[in-house]
This record gives structure tokens, sequence and C-alpha cells, in this order.
């Protein structure tokens, strides 16, 4: 068998790498060319839309020239006719025929006149419904202009919005009209007939939009609408286009003649690239299916002296990775044939060994835990056993002392008068000394095993005398108990002390229950389990405290030794049960006490 690279998969290998390099090549060229060819086309053709929208403007302006050129000449003549020259009608019934015929493109028109002591302001108005022209007298002012002729200023800020403002001067009469600047650049751009991809913005000089093909960008500065880093050939804009492209977008921008307005174009040539690349990843996956098929018209007679080999790869590594069902399928009668058939008796030999193994290595792990629990469990008896015997002894001792002490309290209490304020500090000592006499209990109760006297006692009248204990703590805070109990549950325990655990958690759960509040005892049963729970309206449990509940002399209470719920898992723990707690979704703590339904003997 030779195991090396044979000649015809060398020169497989050369044939599809040198295939698969000129495809790539060809698709990379094709990419870039491409994309410049579309950057070319973009920029000449904002150049070119920037020049037609320029001679647009032009050619506007110089149409209201002559418009004004000639109401001008209508006037004069007028009045050069009329028996009166200073006769007012003559001047206001050609300005208001030239207002009427074009009341969309002009906002009004005002003419200063030599022969009369004021000016005349006519502006179009719509009065129910019909168009009209209405008219305005000023004092007139000596023009400011300095020499005849036609100019332009603005854009202004008009009433209706911007306006550019036109005066002619002739003779000594001024004429001074103001365009409807919106109007007027609508015109201009809808000859352009612009695509969705290009967007035209007219700005003053001061970079604010009067006029844009995207209504929502008028009146807003320019830097809104456009690239933040195309923003700089606005500082160049001259009487030629300046063009530049950056981030799928080509600009040019122009300075319009005889006004402050400056025209940018902007094209987006996102779509163009994506039709682009679109048209590369057909001839991508084309390109592909051509490597495809040489690749296995290559290789296809290699892989027929192959396969055997790749198969016995294959399943040798499966069979490492621990897969012992994959087989070899002998197809040969020769020396490979042995072989494979020895592969699969080795196979089957590791698989039955390996499951053996398994076998041993599962009841090793459960002796492990067995033996570790035993162990947890015998230390802590042990600790517990020591612990309890010393607390006993010394607990036994301050009993014999404290009652020593309670014998002469008493007597003093007998020999002072009721009303005395000494009276009131023995009350105080005997308590003091019952509550550290229970604390002592509680201690022993703790670190001794509670001897169990069970019985076979209904789980409803259980909760029942429990609840009945805490009576008075829930009247005091007007708490209400609901009881969900089964009347068919009953389990054997030691009913007193159950009842004391199922008390600790009741105090606890009616202690951080707030007043006229709600607790909820519910019992339910599995099949070998009684579930008791107790839920109340507390603030609930902090993450941290959680596993900290059950040990001793923990408490997040003001006042408490911090054993009760010690003692409770010690009562619940005896009864071979288990008890857990968590918060509820809706606020609260949920106390949960399992138990066993068949008692262990």
């Amino acid at each position: 068998m030779n195991l090396g690279i044979s000649l015809s998969k060398k020169f497989g290998l050369s044939g599809v790498g040198y295939t698969l390099i000129v495809i790539v090549s060809l698709l990379a060229f094709h990419l870039v060319s491409g994309r410049n060819t579309i950057r070319q086309h973009a920029r000449r053709e904002v150049s070119a839309l920037v020049y037609y929208l320029s001679e647009q403007y032009e050619s506007e302006l110089s149409g209201t020239d002559s418009e004004l050129q000639g109401l001008q000449s209508r006037i004069e003549i007028g009045l050069l006719l009329s028996s009166n020259p200073t006769d007012e009608e003559g001047v206001l019934t050609p300005l208001k025929n030239f207002i009427l015929a074009f009341p969309q493109k002009y906002a009004d028109v005002t003419l200063e006149h030599p022969a009369f002591k004021s000016s005349f302001r006519v502006r179009p108005v719509t009065d129910f419904g019909e168009m009209d022209a209405a008219v305005e007298r000023k004092p007139a002012r000596p023009s400011s202009l300095n020499r005849d002729g036609f100019q332009v200023f603005g854009p202004e800020i008009g009433a209706f919005g911007p306006v550019l403002r036109i005066t002619r001067q002739n003779t000594g009469s001024t004429l001074t009209a103001r365009l409807h600047l919106q109007a007027l650049l609508d015109q201009i751009t809808a000859r352009a007939m612009l695509s969705e991809d290009i967007r035209v913005f007219f700005m003053d000089s001061s970079q604010l939009i009067v006029h844009s093909s995207d209504p929502l960008h008028l009146n807003r500065p320019i830097q809104s609408a456009i690239p933040v880093n195309l923003i700089q050939i606005l500082q160049s804009a001259s009487r030629r286009p300046q063009v530049c492209n950056e981030d799928g977008r080509v600009c040019a921008v122009m300075q319009l003649t005889r006004s402050d307005l400056v025209l940018l174009v902007e094209r987006d040539m996102h779509t163009e690239f994506a039709g682009w690349h679109s048209s590369l990843l057909r001839m991508a996956v084309f390109s592909f299916l051509i490597f495809v098929v040489a690749f296995f018209l290559i290789f296809g007679l290699v892989r027929r002296f192959s396969r055997s080999l790749n198969e016995v790869t294959h399943v040798a590594v499966d069979v490492a990775d621990g897969d012992f069902s994959r087989k070899l399928i002998v197809r040969r009668n020769d020396e490979l044939g042995v072989l494979f058939q020895a592969f699969n008796e080795m196979t089957d030999k590791l698989k039955s060994s390996y499951e053996n193994l398994k076998q041993v290595n599962r009841e090793l792990e459960a002796k492990i835990l067995e033996l570790t629990e035993m162990r947890r469990e015998l230390t802590q008896k042990q600790r517990l056993a020591l612990v309890g015997e010393a607390i006993s002894k010394i607990s036994h001792e301050i009993q014999n002392k404290i009652g020593g002490v309670s014998l002469w309290v008493q007597n003093l209490e007998r020999s002072v008068d009721a009303s005395s304020p000494a009276h009131t500090s023995l009350i105080e000592l005997k308590k003091a000394m019952r509550s550290f006499m229970d604390m002592l209990v509680n201690f022993k109760r703790f670190y001794r095993a509670p001897p169990l006297n069970k019985i076979s006692i209904p789980c409803k009248d259980l909760v029942n005398q429990s609840v009945a204990r805490i009576q008075s703590d829930l009247d005091s805070k007007q708490i209400k108990c609901i009881l969900d109990l089964q009347d068919s549950i009953s389990i054997q325990i030691d009913p007193d002390q159950m009842i004391d655990a199922l008390v600790n958690l009741l105090l606890n759960a009616v202690y951080y229950t707030p007043e006229k509040g709600k607790i909820r005892i519910s019992l339910s049963m599995t099949d070998n389990e009684c579930h008791l729970s107790i839920m109340d309206q507390g603030p609930g449990i902090l993450i941290e405290s959680m596993n900290q509940l059950f040990q001793p002399f923990y408490t997040t209470k003001a006042s408490g030794s911090g054993l009760g719920l010690a003692i409770t898992q010690n009562i619940v723990q005896a009864h071979a049960g288990r008890i857990d707690a968590y918060n509820l979704k809706n606020g609260g703590v949920c106390f949960r006490v399992i138990m066993p339904l068949k008692s262990d003997k």
C-alpha cells in the first residue's frame, strides 16, 4: 500500500488550485473595475446635472427679467398715453393684470415711480375662492440702487416661505418683484426628471436648506442631510462644479450666479453597487458550479482507489471517539478483507471491555458518594453529640444557679410593695431569667436529636392545632390565615415536635407579613410524600441570605436567638423529611415541609 500522495492526485490538486486562483482573480478584478466605472459615471452625471440646473436657473431669471421689463414698458407707455400722468389707475391696472397672470410665481410686485409720491405694492389674494389682487400704498423712498438694470437679492424669508427679491430700475422708476423660491426651484428640478438615488439641495449663504427634492430636510442645516466628511466641499463652492465622492455617494456643489444660492447635487451609488454585487454573486455561483464540475471530474478516478482507505480512516476515528457501533463492510476476499475482519473483531472486544469498565466505574462512584454521605452524617452526629453533651452539662449547672436566684427574686417580690419601682424591676428580672431559660432549652433542642413518639395523625388536625397556638399573634396584626387542606392525608409523626416546628414557621410568617395581610397554608400529596407549604406576604429573602436560613444563630430579626429555623430543620430531618424555602413571584416567601407518607422503622 502506497501511503504517499500519488502523481494523479498532485496533478489534480494543481489543476484545481490554478482554476480557483484564476476564478478568484477575475472576480476581484471585475469587482474593483465595476465600482470604479460606477463612480466615474456618477461623477459625470452629477456634474452634468449641476450644469443643467444652473442653466435652468439662469433661464428662469432671464425670463423673469423679460417679464418685468415688459411690465415696466407697459406702465411707461400707459403713463405717456394717459391724459393725467398722475392717474394711479393707469399704473395699478397693468400691475394687477401682471400679478393675476402669475399668481403662483410672484409673491408681490412693488412699483416706485417719480411721478407718484407713494409706492404701490400689489400681491395676489384669494377672496371666496376667486383670485384677486390686493394693493398697498406706502410713502416712496429714495432708491438704493446705484445703476439701472436687473439685480437679484436673497433668498429672503417671506410670509409663505423663502422668496427671491428681483429689482429692475429704468429711467428713475424701480420695479421690485418677490418670487416664490419653492415654486421656482420645483419647476426647475421637475424638468430634470430626477431618479430616486439623486437628491438636490439649494442652500443660502448660511448653509440652510431653502429647497430640497426631499421635503424632510427643508429649512434644516445641510450638515443634517449629507455625511460630515462631504461637507468640506461646501467651503470650496464656486462658479464651477466641485465634485467629490465618499462612503458610496458623489456630491457636486456650485455657486449660482446673480444670487447667494448654492446648488448641491448628491447621488447615492449604493443601489448600483448592490446591483453590481448581485451580478458578481451570480458570476461567482456560476464559477463555483464550473469549479465543482471540474473538481469531480479530476478526482473521480482518484477517489475510486482511495475509498477503501478512507473508510478505514473514518471508522477508526469514530471508534477512537467511543463509537463502537461502527463496522467496516467486508467486500473483499484478499488481505485487505482479512484486515477489515480483524478490525471488526477487535472493535467488538473493545466495546465489551468498555461497557464493563463503565459499569464498574458507575458502581464505584455510587459507593464513593454513599461513603461520603455516611461520613458527613456521622461526623455531624458526632459533633452534635459532643456539643449537645457539653451544653447539657453547662445548661444544667446554669439552671441550678438560676433556680436559686429565682427563689430569691420571689422572696424579694413578696417583701416589696407592688406599686414601688423595685417591684417593676423584679418583674423584668423574672422575664429576663425566663427568656434565658428558654434559650438554654433551645440550645439543648438544637444540639440533641429530638426523641420521637410517632403516631398516625391527619395533617389537617396538625395544621389546625398549630394555627390555634398562634391565633393571638394573627389577631394582633389582623392577619387572615387561608387553609387549603385535604382530609384524607395522614402521616406518622411525633405531633408535639412537629407542632413546635410548624409554630416556628408560622410565627416567622406572622412576623414578616404586614398588618391585614394573608398567610396561606396548602397541603398536597404525591405518590409517597406529603407537601405542606406556608406562604406569607413578606418582603422575601435576599439571595445572599438563602443559603444561611437554617444555620444556627443566623437571624434577620431585631431580636431572637437565630435557632428557630435550625430547630425546625432538625425536627423535620428527624422525621426523615426535608424543608426548603423560595421567594414567590408576586412577593413573599414559601416554606415547604416535605414528609414521607410511610415512616421508616
